[in-house]
């Protein structure tokens, strides 16, 4: 991995012909990826937070014909 700066950020990659429009573009690209990371691991929390619902009664599938043309659905 290569410790080089340009522009403020981090060379994370050693390609060869990396410009800066392209860096930033890609650094762009992982700071959106963070963030959805941390907006899913908040939304998993909110879910985990929420209280037991009503409990689902027992249910039954009902069979269908093999073809859905044949009979009343």
């Amino acid at each position: 991995m290569v410790r080089e700066m340009l522009n403020g950020t981090f060379r994370q990659t050693n390609l060869p012909n990396e410009f800066e429009e392209y860096l930033s573009k890609r650094e762009e690209l992982r700071r959106a990826e963070i963030e959805l990371m941390s907006h899913r691991e908040r939304v998993a929390e909110l879910r985990r937070q929420r209280p037991k619902g009503p409990a689902v009664e027992d249910y039954v599938f009902e069979e269908i014909p093999v073809k859905l043309d044949q009979g009343a659905c």
